[in-house]
């Protein structure tokens, strides 16, 4: 399983300028790491330790990701938060992460949050607001025809 969490966010704006719109949102302070990292982090809320991570350009995004039938979601989003918890416990890690996704939904951004990058938990679209994702959703093409629409802002 994964050590981290993601939050897309669909945005043409770069990370650093992505950081300033999101951070005060949800408490997060924006720090450089030793190798030029841009990093956003803050006091977990529901347990001992940190939540936070890398926000980054994603490299998996395609231009054509509306038309392309084989595109996933993470092709969608040029931009990645990938959430991480000092706390070591993975249940919290994702609680954490819906927090931060639930504070970061206020951007006017569409955003997703991935579990373990093989689960979709939610997207958040300006128009349209938080809606949560049946259980067992796929990020990945399979599923693409649930959450489309919901990325368009025009849910089925």
């Amino acid at each position: 399983m994964s050590s981290w969490d993601n939050i897309l966010v669909m945005t043409d704006r770069s990370p650093e300028i992505t950081a300033d719109v999101l951070a005060p949102l949800a408490g997060l302070e924006i720090q450089r790491g030793s190798r030029g990292q841009l990093i956003l982090g803050r006091p977990a809320r529901l347990g001992p330790g940190r939540v936070g991570g890398e926000l980054v350009l994603n490299d998996m995004w395609e231009p054509d990701w509306r038309t392309n039938g084989e595109r996933t979601m993470f092709d969608a989003f040029p931009t990645a938060f990938e959430v991480h918890y000092t706390g070591g416990d993975e249940d919290i890690r994702l609680a954490e992460a819906r927090v931060l996704f639930g504070e970061l939904s206020a951007a006017p951004l569409v955003l997703a949050l991935i579990r373990s990058v093989d689960f979709l938990i939610a997207i958040s679209h300006p128009r349209t607001g938080v809606v949560a994702m049946p259980e067992g959703t796929s990020p990945f093409e399979d599923q693409r025809d649930l959450w489309l629409p919901y990325l368009l802002g025009a849910p089925g």
